[in-house]
């Protein structure tokens, strides 16, 4: 009986030992050898070519699809560390841009989020912390909602600031490359974030500035690139989920949106909303279906509606398509089963690609 009670808190507390009355060194030992064999690293590939600047031309381009909340107050922090899954706590130590994830009661993804950490100069800085949220814009709405169903009694502020401030994306010169940019801010007071890609560093930079000011306006050695499509296929041949189409609110779990592997999930911190069934799969690592890039034969100009069947060769139902923008998309499909040529929609012929930045399966 101690022995199943003491299983049961480890998988609830990520793996935190409890007392060591209630186990025998032995067992204790045992276990933990077990929880690390593990059949594959989490971690990305470290022979991906992360030191080498690309030249210092780069192309910007303004996400208008993409919205912010600013979340302020003495408890902001604690706020949004109770609803996210990564640690806030590393917008202290490590860095000032986090990508994290809204989950469901259930464990399933609601809404991807990059998280930011806004500077003040204010003598009382520590006791009113500020954040920037950024999601798709069409949600702001839902997720202030949600934000404002667990305030309760939190000392904190959520105002929609989409129309003050906008969100652009530094890409390096070549796109179809993974190369980390070279950005030189000309104007700093205008900037109130520049960071790389916290899901990717070599996918490229974000760039957070005031709705008035253009990011031509404080970067060297830029150009301006008015296609947003570019964006998207950038995104969707590395196999980067972004908005509530590649991530439908409810129907994905965190880890077969690869979360794990674009930083966006700790297993050190504490609880938050749909951390148990998470932190359960992870520990098992039994992931049978993640997000992959599709790539297609032949661009697809017929719409390609979200959740049309992805079937192989032999004709088996293997996942679901989640966006295509010519000749790339994103398919939520069963890795094992996703080797050869596939249809989607039993009509456009195309091949599930493994990232480069993956680890080792």
């Amino acid at each position: 009986m101690a022995i199943k009670v003491t299983c049961r808190y480890i998988w609830r507390h990520h793996l935190l030992w409890p007392p060591t009355k209630y186990l025998n060194k032995n067992y204790v030992s045992n276990f933990q050898t077990i929880i690390n064999s593990r059949k594959y690293s989490m971690k990305p590939k470290e022979n991906v070519d992360v030191t080498n600047l690309s030249s210092q031309q780069t192309h910007c381009i303004q996400l208008a699809h993409r919205g912010i909340i600013r979340v302020s107050g003495k408890d902001a922090k604690d706020f949004l560390q109770n609803l996210t899954t990564n640690d806030m706590i590393c917008l202290d130590r490590d860095c000032s841009a986090l990508y994290s994830l809204m989950l469901n009661v259930q464990g399933r993804v609601l809404y991807d989020l990059i998280l930011y950490k806004q500077t003040s100069t204010a003598s009382n800085q520590s006791s009113n912390q500020s954040f920037m949220v950024e999601a798709q814009l069409d949600v702001i709405p839902d997720i202030i909602k949600d934000l404002r169903k667990y305030k309760i009694r939190k000392k904190v502020d959520i105002v929609d600031v989409s129309t003050e401030i906008k969100t652009w994306a530094i890409l390096p010169a070549a796109f179809d490359e993974l190369q980390r940019c070279s950005v030189e801010i000309s104007e700093p007071q205008h900037v109130i974030s520049c960071n790389e890609d916290p899901r990717l560093k070599t996918f490229g930079c974000r760039l957070i500035l005031p709705d008035t000011i253009h990011a031509k306006d404080v970067l060297r050695y830029t150009t301006e690139h008015h296609d947003l499509e570019t964006y998207h296929k950038r995104r969707f041949k590395f196999g980067i989920p972004e908005g509530i189409k590649d991530l439908p609110p409810g129907n994905c779990l965190p880890l077969e949106a690869n979360a794990v592997w674009l930083n966006g999930i700790s297993f050190d911190k504490g609880c938050y909303i749909g951390q148990e069934l998470t932190a359960r799969t992870h520990h098992t690592g039994v992931i049978r279906k993640r997000i992959m890039p599709l790539v297609f034969e032949s661009d697809v100009t017929s719409e390609v509606i979200s959740d049309e069947l992805i079937t192989n060769s032999n004709g088996k139902k293997i996942g679901k398509c989640r966006d295509v923008l010519g000749h790339y998309g994103l398919g939520l499909v069963r890795y094992s089963d996703a080797q050869g040529s596939l249809l989607v929609n039993q009509a456009h012929k195309c091949e599930a690609v493994t990232p480069i930045w993956w680890p080792n399966l």
